[in-house]
């Protein structure tokens, strides 16, 4: 059995969430003259990948209902709303974590997660957990802000249980509310609470780049996180060797 390690140093996840976010493509919307619903919905639809939509107007105020994809000042592809609505059925994307591709430059890879309830964060936790408990090996590094969350989800628990039985290297972190009996796994004892905000999850895909996962977020609200889920594989070793700088106890 691992015994619990205490460290008092944190992981630098705002530093996560910049590098990500550094990676967001902007979608500028211009003379936009459609209902707040529908600029509701193609915001959302892009939102999930890793895309943000702003507004602007032309002096002319013309063309209208016009929208340009872009990374600074590079302009990558253009399209109208009523593209938009002809390439993908919005409503499909909302809730899925592999949303249809609207534009070239957005393969889906990395996805930003806004506004998403402590249960969508279960849900997307649990598909990269899959992939762990499927490769067998590999490291699964999971943040859970309080160890109380293992104590009080039996189903959370046994899910970690096994990962650890069948070979996965995991760790997990949080503020140390509990003591939590006989772990088969690390444990890292957030004990500033530096980390209390945050809900992570990291797999390196046991060597397999087509099973690499991290999830990244913070609790802005109770109860409603904000953050970033990638699969890509460059972008997951990046992250993991950001946190191997700030938190070498960890990874």
């Amino acid at each position: 059995m691992a015994r619990p390690r205490r460290n008092r140093r944190s992981v630098a996840v705002r530093e996560l969430l910049d590098h990500l976010r550094a990676d967001q493509l902007t979608f500028t919307l211009f003379n936009y003259t459609g209902s707040a619903a529908l600029r509701e919905r193609i915001g959302t639809l892009l939102a999930v990948q890793n895309a943000v939509v702003v507004e602007d107007t032309t002096a002319s105020g013309e063309p209208t209902d016009f929208g340009v994809l872009h990374d600074g000042g590079r302009v990558l592809e253009m399209a109208t709303v009523g593209e938009l609505r002809d390439r993908c059925d919005v409503r499909t994307a909302i809730d899925g974590t592999r949303p249809p591709q609207v534009f070239e430059e957005l393969d889906g890879e990395t996805t930003t997660a806004r506004s998403k309830s402590r249960r969508e964060m279960v849900r997307i936790s649990r598909e990269f957990e899959q992939r762990a408990w499927r490769e067998r090996e590999g490291r699964l590094v999971s943040g859970f802000q309080e160890l109380s969350r293992l104590s009080v989800s039996p189903r959370t628990r046994h899910v970690y249980d096994r990962l650890a039985g069948t070979g996965v290297d995991v760790t997990v972190v949080g503020y140390p509310d509990v003591d939590l009996p006989d772990p088969p796994f690390s444990v890292v004892e957030d004990a500033a609470g530096d980390l209390r905000d945050y809900w992570f999850l990291f797999y390196d895909g046991g060597g397999a780049d087509d099973r690499k996962a991290t999830l990244v977020a913070e609790e802005t609200e109770p109860g409603s996180f904000t953050g970033f889920w990638t699969v890509d594989p460059e972008t997951v070793d990046d992250l993991f060797d950001l946190v191997r700088e700030a938190y070498p106890d960890l990874v």
